[in-house]
């Protein structure tokens, strides 16, 4: 955490900002929803948006009303997203906590997450931010397209590498960009910087997933998610996609026909587990990932080298490095 750290270092009053209009803008009378509204937005985790948002706005310029209100439109967002993905994977743990839909119920999940979408909306047009929604609004299409496509993909067991980089730039990597976008239009950014800055966080958010599904293979005591999950789904991601590629054909065979018809969760995690291990699918999808990685390094340094720029930096190696 030294690295978020250091960052909150620079942003620490922007973060308090942040905070303040997030408790006030999601405020409600409504005693159940408050206590549902408390419960997600206690386990923000990193808060790695908000932060991406105020940095990318310190790039060219100073964060002020417009920028406050993207990063709480940007975390009610995503926020909402994970509330909805865990119903979809039937997730039971959420950052080692139980997730909203085994708190409550899958219902209940579903309608909490949309009221967090329309608040999300109803912020923008309250604080006149209308061109925050038309940035937005792309956004959350994109990222229902790539969970389509995942699903879609799941169910006819597709193994393309193509497809899986289209479902985790639409997913994913789609709103780190969004972030970024925000964060430069707010402060004045013309449209090259901004332009610019949207780049560098859509290859740092392909780098993001990237180490999330290698995250998959690692012990729930490390991600505080159950490990294997995305196995048990019959997720499609890089580690599994690059041992399929280095492995034999009659092991691959062996693998991808439990992977269509196996019945046993546990034995599919262990045959997949150690399918990926012995074939090298997680050194695999490092080597992607810390292409992307480099790639987003790269971008930084083509825009400035401002403090904001360095932490920014130091926001991309934070993600390749984390450990949950």
């Amino acid at each position: 955490m030294n690295k978020l750290n250091k960052i909150s270092d620079l942003i620490g009053e922007d973060l308090l900002n942040f905070e303040d209009r997030l408790k006030l803008y999601t405020r409600t009378d409504n005693v159940f929803v408050a206590e549902m509204m408390e419960y997600i937005l206690s386990n923000k985790g990193k808060l790695i948006r908000p932060i991406m948002v105020y940095l990318s706005a310190r790039m060219h310029g100073t964060p002020n009303e417009t920028t406050h209100t993207g990063a709480v439109l940007m975390e009610l967002i995503h926020s909402s997203t994970l509330v909805h993905d865990d119903i979809v994977d039937e997730a039971t743990l959420r950052r080692g906590k139980p997730s909203v839909n085994a708190v409550w119920d899958n219902k209940k999940a579903v309608l909490i997450g949309d009221y967090m979408f329309a608040n999300a909306m109803y912020i923008a047009t309250q604080k006149n931010e209308h061109k925050l929604f038309d940035i937005i609004s792309p956004t959350i299409m994109k990222m229902s397209l790539g969970e389509l496509i995942q699903l879609n993909s799941s169910i006819k067991y597709n193994f393309n590498e193509n497809t899986y980089f289209e479902i985790i730039e639409n997913k994913t990597a789609s709103l780190l960009a969004t972030c970024c976008e925000i964060g430069a239009f707010s402060t004045g950014s013309d449209e090259k910087q901004t332009e610019q800055i949207k780049k560098m966080g859509l290859l740092c958010g392909m780098a993001f997933q990237i180490k999330d599904d290698i995250l998959d293979y690692s012990s729930q005591e490390i991600t505080g998610k159950i490990s294997g999950n995305d196995i048990i789904e019959r997720k499609v991601t890089l580690p599994l996609i690059g041992a399929l590629k280095n492995s034999d054909k009659r092991n691959a065979e062996n693998v991808l026909q439990y992977w269509k018809n196996g019945k046993d969760d546990n034995y599919l995690i262990s045959l997949v587990s150690n399918f990926v291990k012995e074939n090298k699918g997680i050194e695999y999808a490092s080597e992607v990932m810390y292409k992307y990685h480099k790639l987003a390094k790269e971008q930084i340094k083509s825009i400035g080298n401002n403090e904001a720029a360095k932490a920014m930096q130091e926001i991309i190696d934070f993600v390749v490095e984390r450990r949950s």
